[in-house]
């Protein structure tokens, strides 16, 4: 449960912090160090899809499933796994995002300074 709401207070913060370069124009204060992408199904959701192409360690709760590692490449040293639909974080957990077979879901593995 503390992983799932540590999890969401990170998306928050990544989403809505950034910084200025010298140009002007906001800079993250992340960096991803790998993207998972596929597209969505009718039907399925997007934690389903994720196990039905990748190796998955994840950890239920009663907020939705904790991703923890995709094809063994695991969360810590300040890395997470963070998922997308259509360029917008999500604010819920995978298992809960029903897809649609127009949606781009994306996985990043990704460090917050």
């Amino acid at each position: 449960m503390k992983k799932i709401i540590l999890l969401l207070s990170i998306i928050l913060l990544l989403t809505a912090c950034s910084k200025k370069s010298e140009t002007g124009q906001s800079k993250p204060d992340y960096t991803d160090s790998l993207i998972i992408s596929y597209a969505g199904e009718e039907g399925k959701t997007a934690f389903e899809l994720l196990e039905q192409y990748h190796e998955v360690t994840a950890e239920s709760s009663s907020m939705g499933v904790f991703v923890k590692a995709i094809d063994s490449v695991a969360i810590g040293n300040g890395y997470y796994w963070l998922i997308s639909v259509n360029d917008t974080m999500a604010l819920s957990a995978a298992d809960k995002i029903m897809t649609k077979s127009t949606d781009s879901i994306r996985w990043h593995f990704r460090k917050s300074f």
